[in-house]
């Protein structure tokens, strides 16, 4: 959920992950310490994790062996980023116009190479990524785009847009 107001974000990751290695107990993520992690639940219940400096580590409570499955999510919130035009900015969007907000505000991320830790927790690497599914919801009259294919974009009544793209 962006709040553009208050130049903050709230979010949910899941991800799903295959045991490369002969065992895996421990999974390393990216994400920009002025992000705050709430909580951290595995397919298993509550994770431990610490999240210093840019890095969010998750220990699963348990081991995988190569090839078993597991999913761990990640609760986070907090101010993305900084006004730099990488990572995560918030602008006023014009054109030109006498008065600078004349067309509303612009939230936007430039991810890559490596910035999308800036406002989601990730594999921020590019010799360790793997395939997202991004779900946005943001207050009306914003568009939430995306790469990839937009799969749903909806908005119940009373409620703000929700836009999916995989």
């Amino acid at each position: 959920d962006v709040d553009v107001a208050a130049k903050r974000v709230r979010g949910v990751m899941t991800m799903r992950l295959r045991a490369a290695a002969p065992t895996l107990s421990r999974v390393v993520l990216d994400l920009i310490d002025s992000l705050t992690v709430d909580s951290v639940r595995t397919d298993r219940g509550p994770a431990l994790f610490t999240h210093a400096g840019d890095t969010l580590a998750v220990d699963l409570g348990f081991t995988l062996v190569k090839g078993q499955g597991a999913r761990v999510i990640v609760w986070y919130s907090g101010r993305p980023g900084t006004d730099y035009d990488f990572g995560f900015t918030w602008k006023i969007h014009h054109y030109g116009t006498p008065d600078p907000t004349d067309d509303g505000p612009l939230v936007a991320s430039l991810s890559e190479p490596e910035y999308a830790h800036w406002w989601w927790p990730c594999k921020d690497r590019p010799d360790d990524k793997f395939i997202s599914e991004v779900t946005v919801t943001v207050p009306e009259g914003l568009v939430a785009v995306s790469n990839g294919t937009l799969h749903r974009s909806d908005r119940p009544a009373g409620l703000p847009w929700t836009w999916e793209w995989r």
